[in-house]
């Protein structure tokens, strides 16, 4: 073991050698941090500063509401757009709706027109038949053949 004082060498596998000293530590080796003189506040003083931080809080606190009103705002915006949008649907479809219904209901009609027309067509020619036969019946005085099959 060495004793103090006494230097010893120590060597490295890179070739580089140290030389060591082990000596005792010494009041002058040991420092205390340095620490800078305890200040004298005056009353004022921790008032102002406690004023300054009342301020400060305060404007962080108007900050934060500033943001919150934006973010509301913008949320409203959004609701509006929304609504404006879902209501232009509404009425779009309600249009297209309409428009399918109307047309919808003029096939119906026409459809139903047509089926008159061809039932009073249909009604006109059984007619016109039955007034041939009467006709033939009158003339001949005797019984008619079946005009409906010579048709």
């Amino acid at each position: 073991m060495q004793t103090a004082d006494m230097p010893s060498e120590v060597k490295k596998s890179s070739g580089m050698a140290f030389e060591l000293v082990f000596k005792e530590p010494s009041k002058e080796a040991i420092r205390s941090p340095v620490q800078s003189p305890p200040k004298q506040s005056s009353l004022e003083e921790i008032e102002k500063k406690q004023q300054a931080a009342q301020e400060r809080r305060e404007q962080q606190e108007k900050e934060k509401k500033k943001q919150l009103a934006m973010e509301l705002n913008k949320i409203e915006q959004k609701k509006a757009f929304r609504q404006e949008d879902e209501e232009k649907y509404k009425k779009e479809a309600e249009v297209k709706l309409d428009s399918k219904f109307r047309n919808y209901m003029e096939n119906k009609l026409a459809q139903e027109e047509a089926r008159e027309e061809k039932s009073k067509e249909m009604i006109e020619k059984q007619a016109r038949v039955l007034a041939k036969k009467k006709e033939l019946i009158e003339s001949e005085g005797t019984t008619a053949p079946d005009v409906t099959r010579a048709e």
